[in-house]
């Protein structure tokens, strides 16, 4: 990639949360670490959220999508997807590797800034299996996952083609540290409780 900038992920938060059986929303945030280009901050956040539905196709469009990132001089820099150009969600192949990939343009909410942004990510990681994966919440938590690397870029635009500043980055996606997997392990285990004192009262209710 071209070095406008670059923006390595030292911190993030990943969450594919499925709302019905056909839509899910991909949340992928972090910190920017590196030389960038203004008006895109150094060591300032980053945030990219996707609503998408579940094709079972190899690809689709997002329903809705926003970008955010932290600019020069504080607050933040916020983009929606534009209404007639649509956010694709691309799974596909590079050698031995599965691969995702998020692209497409974006309409600008912070007011003084260019109008439009570019959007192009892209995560990859060993292959899975021989088919390319289809477009589901499950697939989509893999490839976000450890050990998935991933890079891509945002370009402030005003006319869609040419851009006037480019953030980069790229990085490694990292293993969740022990306190958050016991976290989540202690929460299964409280509400697994919970659901099986239920079903015990319910026998015993239906017993007398």
């Amino acid at each position: 990639m071209r070095s406008f900038a670059r923006l390595a992920l030292a911190a993030f938060a990943v969450a594919v949360v499925a709302t019905t059986s056909q839509a899910a929303i991909l949340n992928f945030s972090g910190l920017m670490n590196g030389t960038t280009q203004a008006p895109f901050l150094q060591n300032g956040t980053f945030s990219l959220s996707v609503t998408y539905n579940e094709t079972g196709a190899t690809n689709g469009n997002a329903t809705a999508s926003t970008f955010s990132a932290q600019r020069v001089g504080g607050g933040m820099l916020d983009y929606t997807m534009l209404g007639l150009a649509p956010v694709s969600l691309t799974f596909g192949k590079n050698g031995a590797n599965d691969t995702l990939t998020i692209a497409g343009s974006y309409g600008v909410v912070t007011t003084g800034q260019p109008s439009f942004g570019q959007l192009t990510v892209t995560f990859e990681r060993a292959e899975q299996t021989g088919a390319t994966l289809a477009l589901d919440s499950t697939n989509i938590a893999t490839m976000l996952s450890n050990p998935t690397v991933y890079e891509g870029r945002f370009s402030q635009t005003n006319n869609l083609v040419t851009p006037i500043a480019t953030a980069e980055f790229f990085g490694t996606i990292p293993v969740p540290e022990p306190g958050s997997i016991g976290l989540l392990a202690g929460l299964g285990l409280v509400c697994g409780r919970r659901v099986w004192r239920r079903r015990q009262q319910k026998q015993a209710a239906a017993a007398v």
